[in-house]
């Protein structure tokens, strides 16, 4: 990946899934390092220790799933975070779709959501959670 970016041909390195431990032994012996750590993070998942480490290290946090994971998937929870209580409440509040709320959040924490969205109005309304 180094190579390719001193070839010119990427302008950044990203990684995905790296835990602490992963990222301090790229960060070893690394000449580049890595712009990015794409995670899964949200509420439930707030991976806290590891935005920490990687805002120590000047590492972009990129959190994939910031809407939470749809039941049946890896994890055993019947439960959409959508409809959480507390996220349902906050929406609410400030008359927003909890979609938003949980893209602001992201935001507030100093990550980049990338939900997945596949329709032009749910698209729109997940920008403007940037505003909330």
């Amino acid at each position: 990946m180094e190579q390719m970016v001193r070839s010119g041909k990427a302008r950044a390195i990203g990684v995905s899934n790296f835990t602490i431990a992963q990222l301090d032994r790229l960060l070893s012996f690394a000449e580049i390092k890595p712009v990015c750590n794409q995670v899964e993070a949200h509420p439930w998942l707030p991976q806290t220790e590891l935005l920490d480490y990687c805002k120590r290290k000047e590492i972009v946090l990129v959190a994939y799933s910031p809407l939470g994971t749809q039941p049946g998937g890896w994890h055993t929870r019947d439960a959409i975070l959508l409809d959480d209580d507390d996220v349902v409440e906050v929406a609410k509040k400030n008359r927003v779709e909890p979609a938003q709320v949980l893209i602001a959040w992201a935001l507030q924490r100093g990550t980049i959501p990338i939900p997945k969205s596949s329709t032009p109005s749910r698209i729109a309304s997940n920008i403007n959670g940037k505003h909330l």
